[in-house]
């Protein structure tokens, strides 16, 4: 099993990868282009996958004092469309290197000394 934290340039960069990606991997025929993509599914040969569609995510750039006087965060949207993939099978994944999309993270990525890379702070939004 493999988890990815993956950006994408926007909702409709998201929207058409999904359904490319969902198309390249479910059995014959293909979705209409009417028809809504599945956020789980299981290939062709077994592997099973379920997105994350989180959206927007949100970091604290700032504090500000509301009408009653307590301190409050400022919150500022990241740039991009943010999704959660769990994989899980033989099959190889996704591809990670098409336009408009970011891999962030992913739980089998490893540093020079072979220790577990761990998932950005910013990112707080998990399979669980």
């Amino acid at each position: 099993m493999v988890d990815f934290a993956i950006r994408f340039t926007d909702k409709p960069t998201f929207d058409a990868i999904h359904r490319m990606v969902f198309n390249s991997l479910a059995p014959p025929p293909p979705l209409a282009e009417d028809e809504p993509v599945p956020f789980q599914h299981v290939t062709q040969t077994g592997t099973h996958w379920f997105v994350d569609e989180i959206g927007e995510m949100y970091e604290q750039t700032d504090t500000t004092t509301d009408e009653f006087g307590n301190e409050v965060p400022v919150m500022t949207a990241r740039d991009g469309w943010h999704v959660n993939l769990r994989w899980n099978g033989g099959d190889d994944p996704p591809p990670d290197n098409l336009p408009g999309m970011e891999v962030i993270w992913r739980s089998d990525a490893v540093d020079a000394n072979g220790d577990p890379v761990p998932r950005p702070e910013w990112w707080n939004r998990v399979i669980a």
